[in-house]
């Protein structure tokens, strides 16, 4: 059996959100992430939707890995002084974030070559920079054309090539020549 009479008053204090997401509309290459960021006050709750392809939607960085276009939203949720959030009161930003595939690239050249001669040849119908390397890692860098003409010995070397569009986009193919000096006998 209780007995309570009286009233207590305490002031209710509403943190009102604020911020702004540290990344604009953005293109990233197919299968790259994106690390999203919301400068906020880092008590205030946050939801990122759709949740779907990031690492967590209710953190102030998630990372993003979509595979095709997608528009995200996040909501940051107002606090009072209780220490609960206010489902009633929050700020919503969104983000574009669009995906696009490599480029396309065709590489020509016989692999078989009976001259001591090779033109390689790169092909592509997009935007892009070749780089051609006898290294995986592109370093020293050989040529930057789309054709290029090479020296072979009788032992079979490989040629790499890298082609990136103007998003930052790369493709890489490489091609391995072989060339075999050819001896006729002629009867006399």
């Amino acid at each position: 059996k209780g007995n309570c009479n009286g009233v207590q008053e305490k002031p209710l204090q509403i943190q009102i959100p604020r911020s702004s997401l540290q990344v604009q509309d953005s293109i990233i290459c197919r299968g790259d992430s994106i690390v999203l960021s919301v400068a906020t006050d880092s008590s205030l709750s946050v939801l990122w939707y759709p949740n779907q392809s990031m690492s967590d939607p209710f953190s102030l960085n998630p990372i993003f890995y979509p595979d095709s276009n997608q528009s995200y939203v996040v909501r940051i949720y107002a606090s009072n002084s209780l220490g609960g959030s206010v489902d009633t009161c929050w700020l919503e930003d969104s983000i574009q974030i669009n995906v696009k595939n490599p480029p396309l690239i065709a590489l020509y050249y016989d692999s078989l070559s009976c001259d001591t001669i090779a033109d390689l040849l790169v092909s592509s119908t997009d935007d892009v920079q070749f780089i051609w390397s006898d290294n995986p890692s592109f370093f020293p860098v050989l040529n930057s054309d789309s054709t290029w003409t090479v020296l072979q010995n009788t032992t079979a070397k490989t040629y790499y090539i890298e082609a990136t569009d103007t998003a930052g986009c790369s493709v890489h193919d490489s091609i391995t020549v072989i060339s075999r000096q050819l001896s006729i006998n002629l009867p006399e």
